[in-house]
């Protein structure tokens, strides 16, 4: 099989912003580079895909500690 791409195709593809989930801080998604494998120039935090897994659970977990607070 060609053309899929690292790991079989499972990534997210091209375009698409990365953010830190601590600062906020947004940056054009790298072709071929994981937002994970990306530090936050700001803060040096791991960044990751906007609206991605990773980032939807950061958001659900400081929802949380605000709520519970």
């Amino acid at each position: 099989m060609t053309g899929r791409g690292k790991n079989g195709g499972g990534g997210r593809g091209r375009g698409g912003m990365c953010i830190c989930p601590k600062c906020g801080h947004k940056g054009s998604h790298g072709r071929g580079v994981p937002c994970m494998e990306t530090r936050c120039p700001q803060c040096n935090s791991v960044m990751f895909r906007e609206n991605g897994e990773h980032h939807q659970q950061s958001q659900q977990k400081k929802a949380g500690s605000v709520t519970s607070e």
